[in-house]
């Protein structure tokens, strides 16, 4: 009887797949389009590009990479339900310096602005993250960051926090 061997390869050249940010792009205008709710979550990405999570009831959770404008005009839709100056800000997304936090930037922003976050109690939030969010008319922002004691003091200085 003859005995045969299994044998895999596989092709690096096909491993490596470019992420599709403008398809991102046109998936966040018909959601908007359609009115949804959409809720992000910010992050900076592995090539220092300011970017968001999205998703809502009926899509899935996915990454586009933003630009000033075009985070400018997603945040025109949650506050009013206006998407069309989000379809105009089709755009290269802005590069970040090395090392910087893009969620934590946004949120001190906000708190900056005069903005009050809903936090999740401290009791039953992780010892080391700090998870609040804003709520707007077509979408909520959550974030989520690490506890420390520069940001507690921070907060507790802006009044966001006990």
């Amino acid at each position: 009887m003859e005995t045969k061997k299994f044998h895999f390869t596989l092709q690096p050249a096909q491993a490596i797949v470019e992420y599709d940010n403008d398809g991102a792009f046109k998936q966040l205008l018909s959601m908007m389009k359609r009115g949804e709710r959409i809720d992000l979550k910010l992050f900076t990405s592995k090539d220092n590009h300011p970017s968001v999570w999205a998703e809502s009831r009926t899509v899935a959770g996915f990454r586009f990479d933003v630009s000033s404008e075009s985070f400018d005009s997603l945040m025109c839709y949650f506050r009013t339900g206006n998407y069309e100056a989000f379809e105009k800000s089709q755009s290269e997304p802005d590069e970040l310096d090395e090392g910087t936090d893009f969620q934590l930037m946004i949120m001190k922003q906000f708190i900056e602005g005069g903005v009050l976050l809903q936090y999740v109690p401290q009791f039953r939030e992780y010892a080391d993250k700090v998870t609040a969010s804003i709520s707007f008319l077509k979408g909520k922002i959550i974030f989520r960051v690490n506890r420390t004691e520069e940001l507690m003091d921070y907060l507790r200085e802006n009044n966001q926090i006990i």
